[in-house]
This record gives C-alpha cells, structure tokens and sequence, in this order.
C-alpha cells in the first residue's frame, strides 16, 4: 500500500542519564554536541517502545529501525517503509526541491503486514527486557493528550502465538530478529506466516526466504533451529516452507527431536534503499545542564 503521509512529534528522549554523566558538583557536566548526540542516535539498538495512547489503539508496541518501522498488533506485524520523493514537477515542468516549501517533505510509505494464519488471536503480548529510559510524547497543545514515562524494551512476546509455542521479537544491532519458541510436543507446521503488500515470495538457492516489493527486495535469512542450551546446543536442519504465494511456514529435519524444546531463529533483512532513513527529521536538540537532551522535529511514522 503506497501513499504519502505526514506529521508532527515532540519527544524528549532520556538517553543521557545519571550514568552516563557526573551529578551535584563534583565535576562540570561535558555536554555533548548535537553532531555526536545526532550520531549516537542512530547507531542505537533496536528498541520496543510501549503505547500509552500516542499512537492508534490497535498498536501494542512500536519498533524503528533505519528507514523502517515496526508496528506491533494483536494480530500481527506491520512493516512501514518511507522514502523521500525527488521533487515536485511545477506546471512550468522545473524540479524544485520539496525541503524549500515550508521546509517539508513529501515521503512515499509502503506498508507490509505479516500475520499468523490460524493463530490465536488474542495473545497476551509483553514486553521483554526493560530498559533504563523513557520516553514523552508532547503531540499537540493538549497536555491531555501527551503521554509521558512510556517504557522501552529489548524486545517483546507473544505468547501462545500458537498451541505451545510463543513468539519473541528483539533487535541485533539495528536488525529486526524473530523467535519461534517452541515447546516439546507442540506442533511446528502450525506455524503459517501470511504477507499482504507484497508481489511475492520465493525460496532462493541460500535457502534464503525473498520477499518482492513495489520498492525492491526484503530477505529473511535461512532459518536457524537449534535444541538444547551452552555446550549441549544443537543446530538442527531446517528450510522455509512455501504454503501459498503469500504465506509461509517452515519445516525441520530429521534431526529434531519433538520431545526436546527448540528456537526457530530467522533474520529479516532489507536493503538500504526499501525505505531510505527519512522517516524522521530533527529540527532542534536543546541539551539542558544535566546532559538530558530534547528533541524537536517531525516524523513520518508517528501514526498507524
């Protein structure tokens, strides 16, 4: 699904904690300029930000990554992509560039979801793994309608996704990775993945899972399965499942014991162009005197 979108954030983000910077005055605070506060900013890890009512009621939790973005329902999954469009054609036909009117961007999204066929469809999902910092959302001049204190975390679970098997999303850097835990006895080829927005998928000969796009290629590495914990791990031979042309599932070797518990553990990967890490633009960092920075600027991924 394509269109173009636009909107407003204010959010103060508290990366630069007590830990990071000396309190009272036993040593002058060394602030940080906005160069370095702007490329630490994105260089950090994937992280699961809770909704408190910032954004649409259906959004559990929300995950952003360079150019993308992970909306995360009851349901299932929503992969948002923008890019920056080049320019406007004027009726004279000249290219202007799209920064110089009103120091606005017109942006493209491309929206994919990912859901689980024959799943249950109201699992309790949680957040994993709580993070040091919060953050506050000032969306507009209401103050009924900011939301502050929202929880960060590592990553997140659903649970009993599927009959004895839950679901855990987490970051690796600033990838997005996903765990089927799956318990002894329980039922592997339950698992059905089922893509919308897309052109189609195909199973390449890495073994690796392509799913084609209107903007080009997402790939979900080949899937590593292993039973057993530290010294005891086991790597177990496994490969992707095509079930129709948009769904997905995946099937195991011989060397699996179903009596054991297992981690099915692929990697989605997209290319530096699906997307293209305009989906946020900092106007303004104001860093007070305790190193907690503010942020002042407009997103394309703050609504649903």
């Amino acid at each position: 699904m394509l269109g173009r979108i636009s909107a407003t954030f204010f959010c103060g983000l508290l990366i630069f904690s007590s830990a990071g910077f000396p309190q009272g005055n036993k040593e002058p605070v060394i602030l940080p300029s906005d160069e370095i506060f702007v490329d630490n900013l994105a260089i950090t890890p994937l992280i699961f930000t809770e909704n408190k009512g910032q954004w649409d009621s259906r959004v559990l939790f929300r995950a952003r990554a360079r150019g993308g973005t992970m909306w995360f329902t009851p349901g299932g999954v929503n992969y948002q992509f923008v890019r920056e469009v080049a320019g406007i054609i004027k009726e004279d036909g000249a290219n202007i560039n799209t920064e110089q009117i009103d120091q606005e961007q017109n942006i493209e999204c491309l929206m994919i979801r990912a859901s689980f066929d024959g799943a249950n469809p109201i699992p309790v999902v949680s957040g994993d793994n709580l993070l040091n910092y919060k953050c506050h959302y000032f969306l507009d001049n209401n103050p009924g309608n900011w939301q502050t204190d929202v929880r960060n975390f590592e990553g997140l679970i659903y649970q009993d996704i599927y009959p004895g098997i839950d679901l855990k999303y987490y970051g690796k850097g600033r990838q997005i990775e996903y765990d089927f835990l799956v318990s002894p006895e329980a039922d592997i080829s339950q698992i059905r993945i089922h893509y919308e927005g897309i052109k189609a998928l195909y199973v390449n000969a890495a073994g690796e899972l392509e799913v084609e796009t209107d903007w080009g290629k997402v790939t979900e590495l080949k899937p590593v399965v292993y039973q057993g914990e530290g010294t005891t791990r086991k790597k177990i031979s496994a490969q992707y499942r095509i079930v129709s042309p948009n769904t997905f599932g995946f099937e195991l070797g011989d060397d699996y014991d179903p009596a054991r518990p297992a981690v099915i553990d692929p990697v989605i990967v997209y290319s530096t162009y699906l997307g293209g890490g305009v989906d946020d633009y900092v106007g303004d960092i104001v860093i007070d005197d305790s190193g907690y920075a503010t942020l002042v600027g407009y997103t394309y991924s703050s609504d649903f």
